[in-house]
């Protein structure tokens, strides 16, 4: 997990979703509430 440019959050949603794993949705969770933030 590394925080780069912005560009590369729509990247790391697609990897996440690709996933469907236990930590990748929590990772989702996470991302969201950021988002909503």
């Amino acid at each position: 997990m590394s925080c780069k440019a912005h560009g590369s959050e729509q990247n790391n949603i697609l990897r996440v979703l690709i996933r469907g794993g236990q930590g990748g949705q929590h990772l989702f969770t996470g991302f969201h509430v950021q988002l909503r933030l």
